[in-house]
């Protein structure tokens, strides 16, 4: 007996040396991957944060001693016979690997960090309780829908561990969490690969070959245990209803618990209702939230009381120029993908300018700057808003209204409806995937004819993985010329889209400086794309030139570009320093905004606009008539030239800090109608859009 008690005392004492020694090496390759493989730098980290290292290693030392103790102690009692004893270790060992799930989230949500990660923890122990019981549902439904401890470990745990790894990139490229809605878009995932790859070491392969084998030895050691299908049903079922309960909080039990354990979803701000509620309760809270919160004020009374105002005070109508085309022009609405002009950024020196025809068109046309409403993706809700003159402001943050809205909506008014009742076709036209952010199913709602992809494009020529802008710019000519009617063609481009990762084009002609070594690359591959976009749009713009038709195009850049993880080349040039004033944020949704077409307008200073405007402006210009509608976003254009989420800018392109009770009257107004329109009966649709052929 005393030589079993040594024997096992031994066992134990190796096993937290290993576990110390292990943690050690994965707490130091940590730190080489945060050095950029330099171990002067390592030292350098790990000099500056001693608190925080040590920490993380006596956590993770921790976590690896509980698991293989564990796993030891399941290895013992393999050789029993008492069923209650190996089931008893079974669901330690499934719990066990829960919390350490858990506590995994909990670093991911604190930049990998251990301490703050404990900190958060003592912070908020409800939390923490109720993110732990999740994690070890979904553990114990995954067990019993496949019967075995073993499989449903390793698939659980797999694929949380992957949640929060796409949960970590994303909030370190976008600055975003991981919201419910990503899931509709899981094919753009495969952008983020090269990023992964790119971050992937000799020591991260050896460490997952190495985890791979002792799983698979592991199998082999571990005592096998097949629970009666009674059993499984019952940890089904109890489980089951606990996740259901957790994703319909609202209507369950859990909505009292929340209350109880102070859990709460922070709508105005889904960061912090990650940071304050854990990335898992900050995504489930997320699941069933509305798109748009109804007004309270919401009726088909109130809404068209405020519709036949509209209609009847704002028939005055002022334009821009007095120069129309003598016959209805085509029409291009030309988004190109994160086109920006790379030369804002200061401290930065570029070899020659980027757009130099793109900037002589801005400066003798109609321009100015985009307050687009993302940044660095998203590019469906900024054509959201110039397509329906719809703010994405008023809707919850993370929600995607081509994915969330337009599944339950027969039509939506929006700008290609108006034109079609005045004679044009409308055809939508994106050189990528027809099924991107659904467009195959919101384009024919909006009311275009056709929609042309990447499949059907004649011109596909490729610059690196994507369809090059000269293709689209090929492409759009051909358009033009197989129409007889005047065409609306609303144009989404995808040449630049992220990662910019060296060597994605076989050269770069301008060479940048002023930064570090890796961000003057990630800039000298953005560039050559934007540099390509200047050459496309020059070649478009020429053609447009040769064609007997009038054609107008509208150009804007639908966000700034995300240039990998921590945006390195944005803050390290002092573009943007915290990202928290309300300067900043402007800058960072700023991007090149123009008119020009093949016969002569005069150039306006547009200064800072949304995309909302869009329509209404190109009317004034055209000297279309504007629909009510129209005539109600111009009259809210006098007064807040953009609106986005996080600020609002004044004609004078000043950032508004207080609001007036008209101000605020006017924006209540536009919140109802928007709601009307896009969420509830659309009451108000044939006085704001009159004649507009709602099934078109």
């Amino acid at each position: 007996m005393k030589s079993l008690v040594n024997k096992t005392y031994k066992i134990y004492i190796i096993t937290f040396i290993g576990s110390l020694l292990l943690a050690f090496l994965l707490v130091n390759m940590y730190k080489f991957l945060q050095a950029s493989y330099s171990i002067e730098q390592m030292l350098v980290l790990i000099h500056s944060f001693p608190r925080a290292y040590l920490i993380n290693t006596v956590t993770l030392t921790a976590l690896i001693y509980f698991i293989c103790t564990t796993i030891i102690m399941l290895i013992q009692v393999r050789r029993t016979t008492k069923d209650w004893t190996v089931s008893l270790s079974v669901y330690m060992l499934l719990i066990l690997v829960s919390l350490t799930v858990s506590i995994l989230f909990f670093m991911v949500q604190n930049t990998m960090d251990a301490h703050k990660a404990l900190l958060w923890m003592k912070q908020y122990p409800n939390h923490v309780m109720m993110t732990a019981i999740l994690i070890t549902s979904i553990m114990l439904f995954i067990f019993a829908l496949f019967g075995s401890y073993y499989l449903g470990a390793i698939v659980a745990m797999a694929g949380l561990c992957l949640l929060a790894l796409i949960n970590y990139l994303k909030l370190k490229i976008l600055g975003q969490p991981l919201y419910p809605t990503d899931f509709g878009q899981l094919k753009q995932v495969r952008d983020l690969i090269p990023m992964i790859i790119q971050k992937v070491s000799i020591l991260s392969l050896v460490a997952l070959v190495l985890g791979l084998v002792t799983l698979v030895i592991l199998k082999t050691k571990l005592p096998k245990y097949k629970p009666h299908w009674l059993h499984r049903i019952l940890v089904a079922g109890t489980s089951g209803f606990i996740i259901w309960s957790y994703a319909n909080y609202e209507s369950s039990i859990m909505s009292a618990i929340f209350k109880v354990t102070k859990v709460e979803l922070i709508k105005w701000d889904p960061v912090l209702n990650y940071d304050l509620n854990g990335a898992v309760l900050g995504f489930v809270l997320s699941i069933n939230q509305d798109v748009f919160e109804k007004p309270k004020d919401y009726s088909k009374e109130n809404v068209l009381q405020v519709a036949q105002a509209v209609a009847h005070d704002l028939q005055e109508q002022t334009v821009l120029t007095e120069t129309a085309a003598a016959v209805k022009p085509n029409i291009i609405y030309l988004m190109n993908e994160a086109f920006w002009d790379p030369t804002r950024l200061p401290n930065v020196q570029f070899e020659k300018d980027p757009i130099p025809y793109i900037r002589e068109v801005m400066q003798q046309n109609p321009s100015g700057y985009t307050l687009s409403p993302m940044f660095g993706g998203g590019t469906a809700n900024v054509e959201f808003e110039a397509l329906t003159g719809f703010s994405l402001s008023f809707l919850e943050q993370g929600s995607v209204p081509y994915m969330q809205v337009f599944d339950k909506k027969k039509s939506v008014p929006n700008i290609a409806s108006i034109l079609r009742q005045r004679g044009y076709d409308a055809v939508a036209f994106h050189s990528f995937e027809k099924y991107f952010f659904k467009r195959d199913v919101v384009y024919p709602k909006l009311g275009f004819q056709s929609f042309t992809s990447m499949k059907e494009m004649k011109h596909k020529e490729m610059a690196a993985e994507h369809v090059s802008n000269m293709s689209v710019s090929k492409e759009l000519i051909d358009m033009l010329k197989s129409h007889t009617n005047p065409v609306f063609i609303h144009t989404v481009t995808m040449q630049n889209h992220f990662p910019y990762l060296p060597g994605r084009f076989k050269t770069t002609e301008i060479n940048v400086e002023g930064l570090d070594e890796k961000s003057n690359q990630v800039l000298e591959t953005y560039t050559e794309g934007v540099r390509q976009s200047n050459e496309a749009f020059q070649y478009l713009m020429e053609q447009l030139d040769t064609l007997d038709e009038p054609t107008i195009v509208v150009f804007w850049g639908d966000h700034l570009p995300t240039f990998g993880e921590n945006n390195n080349a944005i803050y390290n040039s002092g573009f943007i320093k915290t990202g928290g004033t309300s300067e900043e944020s402007r800058r960072m949704h700023e991007t090149p905004f123009f008119i020009t077409a093949n016969f002569p307008i005069p150039p306006v200073n547009l200064r800072t606009t949304s995309p909302i405007y869009f329509g209404p402006i190109l009317f004034q210009i055209l000297q279309e008539p504007l629909p009510p509608y129209y005539q109600f976003l111009m009259s809210l254009y006098e007064r807040y030239h953009g609106i986005i989420r996080e600020l609002k800018v004044n004609p004078e392109n000043g950032i508004i800090t207080t609001l007036t009770k008209d101000d605020q009257k006017l924006l209540d107004e536009y919140r109802l109608l928007q709601y009307d329109l896009l969420i509830g009966e659309q009451y108000s649709r044939p006085v704001l859009f009159p004649g507009e052929n709602s099934n078109s």
